[in-house]
């Protein structure tokens, strides 16, 4: 008789039996999933096509074009988040609906709350509402609403490229769990129609509007391409602002915000800005001429670099009493002194004042938290480190690419690096 609790689950082309003692079962007709599979991942089709709304039938890849190879894949830079185990959705064609026509109409039996999570997730990749949840015979641990906050967290955690769901509204009415999500509105192109924000289409234009408008607290900002990651978004804007002032997209990412660090002011943090900009300036117009090449003016900053300036070892033996500065340009070129983030910060402006493209990244050296740079020299993106280099525990060798820094297998690329590849630079995109 247990048999009789079974119940089949068909939602959106995918048919699960649910029932309690038997846990969650594929259908017969399903392909089993795989150990690692991100929730809902596979051709989870009853047939080959399904009924439409309208009638007849409409084949089952136009609706899981979303889970399937070829055009609706991004390029290989956008998918090189180490945690980037699917696909990013493709971009909306049209503002999304509260339910596509054909979705069932029937609550979606929901028998575990990972069950929840997997709705969500479907919802969430096609940026559209989920269907309403029956949760009669689920066993929460705290309240619904909790669980189910618990369980989106959860979601954006494992797989951040939905963070553009930046919230998730659950409503119990009986047994009914309605979920309300809420989407950046540069994902479904819902902004008002007079709208005087600013708008950015790249990485580079956020960038640039941040370095623009950073002596302001927020300001509003329209990003007309769906395919950028908030994680991409916020790493680039971590471009600007030289350790001193944080800039980063908003919760509903309607704005770019300008936080200034430990306490500070905007304006204090502005005047340390202009202080490190002099100051790299006048060690390039020192070293830089312009008959040298742009290897020539690198190689002279760089060896400039890692030659005056000390690592600061009190990051590991007086952690506490650091000075802020040890993290900025302004502790490289002013005082002498500082840790990886200092070097790279001060790098960045040398070589930016010599007209040489250059970016921060960061990521991990072995296990500890890093920060180094990459850098355009004759058409070609290399690696500088200068901390390490300054150590020496990097090689000066010039004959290969990191440039500098021929130290293999200890950096893992940061998401920001792979995501600036397809910025429009001088002599071509990063390798």
């Amino acid at each position: 008789m247990r048999h009789a609790r079974r119940k089949l689950l068909f939602s959106g082309g995918r048919c699960f039996i649910l029932g309690k003692g038997f846990g969650r079962v594929p259908c017969r007709c399903l392909p089993q999933k795989e150990k690692g599979d991100p929730p809902n991942h596979g051709t989870y089709t009853h047939k080959s096509s399904y009924p439409s709304a309208a009638g007849g039938t409409r084949p089952a890849a136009q609706r899981l074009r979303p889970f399937l190879p070829g055009s609706a894949l991004p390029s290989p830079s956008a998918a090189v988040s180490e945690r980037a185990e699917l696909p990013t959705p493709p971009p909306p064609t049209a503002q999304p609906s509260e339910a596509e026509p054909d979705e069932p109409t029937e609550p979606v039996v929901i028998v575990e709350p990972e069950d929840i999570q997997e709705v969500l997730y479907a919802a969430i990749s096609e940026i559209r509402q989920p269907p309403a949840m029956d949760i009669s015979q689920v066993s929460f641990s705290q309240t619904p609403e909790i669980d189910v906050k618990n369980l989106y967290y959860g979601l954006t955690k494992q797989y951040p490229e939905l963070k553009y769901a930046y919230d998730v509204s659950p409503l119990v009415e009986g047994d009914l769990l309605i979920c309300v999500v809420s989407y950046m509105p540069y994902k479904t192109g819902d902004y008002p129609a007079e709208d005087s924000a600013l708008s950015a289409a790249t990485l580079q234009e956020l960038i640039a509007a941040a370095q623009t408008h950073m002596g302001e607290a927020s300001f509003p900002i329209r990003i007309t391409d769906p395919t950028l990651s908030p994680d991409h978004i916020n790493l680039a804007l971590q471009q600007v602002g030289g350790g001193y002032i944080l800039c980063a997209l908003n919760r509903d990412g309607t704005q770019i915000t300008c936080t200034p660090a430990m306490g500070t002011t905007l304006e204090e943090c502005l005047a340390m800005l202009d202080e490190a900009d002099r100051l790299a300036g006048e060690v390039a117009a020192q070293l830089v001429t312009d008959s040298m090449t742009d290897r020539e003016k690198a190689e002279a900053l760089y060896a400039y670099l890692t030659a005056h300036v000390q690592y600061d070892q009190r990051y590991y033996s007086d952690r506490v009493n650091i000075p802020y500065e040890s993290h900025t340009a302004v502790g490289a070129l002013r005082d002498g002194q500082a840790i990886c983030g200092g070097y790279a910060h001060a790098l960045k402006l040398l070589f930016e004042h010599a007209g040489i493209p250059c970016y921060n990244v960061t990521g991990k050296y072995f296990s500890e938290p890093h920060m180094w740079n990459v850098a355009q020299l004759d058409g070609e993106w290399l690696w500088f480190d200068a901390t390490k280099a300054s150590q020496n525990l990097a090689s000066c060798a010039l004959d290969a690419p990191p440039f500098l820094n021929n130290t293999t297998g200890t950096r893992r690329k940061s998401p920001v690096y792979s995501e600036l590849r397809n910025m429009t630079t001088v002599g071509g995109a990063l390798p």
